[in-house]
């Protein structure tokens, strides 16, 4: 990971060895097409540290993490991903004078399998247009 936009002082002294999040993530295939998609994604999670992160906050943040990527598929429920995205970690509480933050930005190379939708029954349609064929393109 690259830090950028924090003071020399928190670079130096910002580590945390051990952490540990939750939280949702949104993905969005905005292009799809026969074996590629590109996608974006957002994920705000909370997340604990064993000490304080980034140096003069505390060990409860939150995390934002944003970005885009392509997928190919390369066998039948196999893809390979690959992306890239910013980070941002702050309390953004107010507790902490100055609400010190760390930001970064980093790649992604993943493999990812989806199982195909094997039930007899015909899948209930989304009323929605644009998510009409959400399942049959998720896989």
């Amino acid at each position: 990971m690259l830090t950028t936009g924090a003071t020399p002082t928190a670079i130096e002294r910002s580590d945390a060895p051990l952490g540990a999040g939750w939280g949702p993530s949104v993905r969005w295939n905005f292009l799809q097409l026969d074996r590629v998609r590109l996608f974006g994604n957002l994920a705000p999670n909370v997340i604990f540290t064993e000490n304080n992160f980034p140096a003069g906050g505390t060990k409860y943040n939150f995390l934002l993490r944003a970005g885009a990527g392509a997928a190919f598929r390369i066998a039948d429920g196999f893809w390979l991903e690959a992306g890239f995205f910013w980070a941002h970690i702050s309390n953004d509480t107010g507790l902490v004078p100055g609400n010190p933050a760390w930001q970064g930005r980093g790649v992604t190379l993943s493999m990812r399998h989806a199982e195909k939708n094997t039930s007899l029954d015909e899948p209930k349609r989304c009323g929605v247009p644009i998510l009409r064929d959400a399942d049959e393109n998720a896989g």
